[in-house]
């Protein structure tokens, strides 16, 4: 169960404020909108790599890693077994960018492309942070620990680690 602030009619929203900054990092319930609040640990799964894999097949085709293409492509023509809602993480490690997104009716293109740093990750040549720490969909730390491509290849999600 999250942590929730005792409250009332004279609760102050500084004091909310400094509530859910004290708390989120084990998570809480903003006493002023009702919100989770919480620090999620995000890890790289096999999954999110096989899709990662993917965009850059299309992208560079047979000729891994040579060329300067700048293409985007949508979701839709990469994502693994249609786990769409993981490809927006690799971007928490910079290894993919969203095409800005010029439809006022949707919240994002869906079209993304690869870095040169996602490119360094998918060859082995790079270790990047194990886990990036997210609040708000904002990066606001990340673990010592670190992986390359191949540490993550056959993993699994496990919802125990986000907690």
């Amino acid at each position: 169960m999250k942590k929730e602030m005792d409250k009332d009619q004279n609760t102050f929203l500084n004091e909310g404020i400094i509530f859910v900054q004290l708390n989120k990092k084990d998570g809480c319930i903003c006493p002023c909108c009702g919100r989770v609040c919480k620090v999620y640990k995000r890890s790289i799964t096999g999954t999110m790599l096989k899709s990662f894999s993917n965009l850059n097949d299309i992208t560079y085709g047979d000729f891994i890693f040579s060329g300067d293409k700048k293409t985007y492509f949508h979701v839709s023509e990469f994502a693994y077994k249609h786990k769409i809602a993981e490809i927006a993480k690799l971007a928490l490690w910079d290894f993919i960018e969203p095409l800005r997104n010029e439809d006022t009716a949707k919240r994002c293109s869906g079209k993304w492309r690869i870095t040169e740093k996602g490119k360094q990750f998918l060859k082995g040549s790079l270790s990047v942070p194990k886990y990036m720490h997210v609040y708000n969909d904002q990066v606001v730390g990340q673990s010592d620990k670190t992986v390359r491509a191949e540490d993550v290849a056959n993993k699994k999600f496990n919802y125990q680690e986000i907690k």
